[in-house]
């Protein structure tokens, strides 16, 4: 195991540098706002789902996704697995909630909770 040490000056630059692309506005190119701001919209998508029938073991599938903001800033919301209505436990479930901050025209920033 390598121990890494780090002054408070260098951790202090970086929280800084984080906190400024945090908190300034995304490159947006110029003629493109219009004066309007941006939009927010509302997205879901089921992608899969998907009802298995069978002796006693009838179980249900899917894959879901959505998100919530506009270009800069989105809170996305995923989840994928299996139940099995039979018994009435969920098999296998994953699901994901991240938020998504634009930095640039082709760079975003992603962090969140997956369960």
């Amino acid at each position: 195991m390598i121990a890494v040490r780090h002054s408070p000056a260098r951790l202090g630059l970086a929280a800084g540098l984080v906190l400024s692309l945090l908190l300034s506005p995304p490159a947006v190119a110029e003629g493109t706002d219009h004066g309007h701001g941006t939009p927010l919209f509302t997205v879901l998508e089921i992608q899969h789902l998907e009802w298995r029938a069978s002796d006693g073991a009838d179980s249900l599938h899917w894959e879901v996704a959505g998100w919530y903001g506009g270009d800069t800033d989105r809170l996305l919301l995923t989840s994928e697995g299996a139940w099995a209505t039979g018994a009435g436990v969920v098999e296998e479930a994953e699901v994901r909630l991240l938020w998504r901050r634009m930095l640039s025209e082709f760079w975003n920033l992603e962090s969140g909770l997956r369960q």
